[in-house]
């Protein structure tokens, strides 16, 4: 199974730069976007209605903000837009789906360098999700996380390490999130996930671009990241 995760920073702006064939060359089974910046009904069918896949949009009522999608070949047992907690839902942040083996929450993180308040919100929404997966798994699901989690977990993720010490999406209390999270983790495939990521920018906006972002962005390549949690990989 593939399942690709992608910080498309604007949807309809993507498609403009070759999105719908770059998912006819390469099929995913599931893909989940995050930053769509869109409401579905904005959208043109042909984003919406890809021949072979389901979709599923979450936004906020604020348009051109945030936003996460799914697409998926297989079509989930139930989708929910959320965890429950009216705060932590309203952005439009969420989607997640039930699948007969594994349940995938599709995720957009909350940044939080504008100020204390989306910072303190950002590390709210955090536990909530932590403990939302703590939940999953006392009930025994399987469960696949995909988002931009919007942190860089070590020094080696920036080029600026020790510059960056003091600003969210490096603080050491985001990153002993983060610790906590892959503590969860016994199989993680964001060696391979950058290397499709690149194929992605290669293609869509050029290898130029791609080597600035690499010096520049790399918390939002490397921090994309697809996490696998398998408590009984047998039955996976």
């Amino acid at each position: 199974m593939k399942v690709y995760s992608w910080n498309v920073n604007g949807i309809r702006a993507m498609k403009n730069k070759g999105f719908l064939e770059w998912m006819v060359q390469e099929q995913p089974d599931i893909l989940c976007l995050q930053e769509t910046k869109a409401h579905v009904e904005q959208l043109d069918d042909d984003l919406v209605n890809i021949d072979g896949y389901y979709s599923y949009w979450n936004a906020p009522e604020r348009k051109g903000y945030s936003g996460v999608a799914t697409y998926t070949k297989t079509k989930p047992k139930s989708v929910k837009y959320g965890i429950g907690i009216e705060d932590i839902d309203k952005e439009g942040r969420i989607i997640i789906a039930e699948y007969d083996t594994f349940i995938l929450l599709n995720i957009y993180f909350p940044n939080g360098q504008m100020n204390e308040e989306r910072l303190e919100y950002k590390l709210e929404f955090y536990e909530a999700i932590l403990a939302y997966c703590d939940h999953l798994k006392a009930q025994g699901h399987h469960i696949i996380i995909c988002g931009d989690f919007n942190t860089a977990h070590n020094e080696i993720d920036l080029k600026n390490p020790k510059a960056n010490a003091d600003r969210s999406g490096f603080l050491l209390i985001e990153r002993k999130w983060l610790d906590k999270l892959v503590s969860l983790v016994i199989l993680t495939v964001l060696d391979i996930f950058i290397l499709k990521r690149l194929n992605i920018l290669g293609g869509v906006i050029g290898l130029e671009q791609e080597k600035e972002m690499l010096v520049g962005e790399l918390i939002t390549i490397l921090y994309q990241i697809i996490l696998l949690i398998k408590y009984q990989m047998q039955q996976f």
